[in-house]
């Protein structure tokens, strides 16, 4: 094989794969895990889904940001259903300004639009 022909070669599977990497990580950028998660915040998802969760722990602090730190604006009763929308670093948004840690709930039914 003559010395052009195999840059020409390489140049040409090196085009392929990075086009194969960006797709992918376009693809992979609306990914946000399993269909059962709620979108993550800030994702790139054409409508907003909303799931219907039951709250599983007693007295569940609900804050004013998705952080554990955050200011605690309210609580919810064990088995109080609530609608989230996003998740974000382990919270899940149920209102502007009110964050629940997703281990205290459990998605119950169908996320809609």
């Amino acid at each position: 094989m003559s010395r052009a022909r195999g840059i020409t070669l390489a140049c040409a599977l090196a085009a392929a794969l990075t086009t194969a990497t960006v797709t992918t990580a376009t693809a992979d950028s609306h990914i946000t895990g399993p269909a059962a998660r709620s979108p993550q915040a800030g994702s790139a998802a054409a409508a907003e889904v909303y799931c219907p969760y039951r709250v599983k722990a007693d007295s569940t602090p609900v804050r004013s940001a998705a952080r554990p730190t955050a200011p605690i604006v309210g609580s919810l009763a064990k088995g109080q259903l609530v609608t989230g929308s996003t998740t974000s670093n382990g919270f899940i948004k149920i209102g502007t300004a009110k964050w629940v840690v997703g281990t205290a709930l459990v998605r119950e039914g169908q996320c809609r639009s």
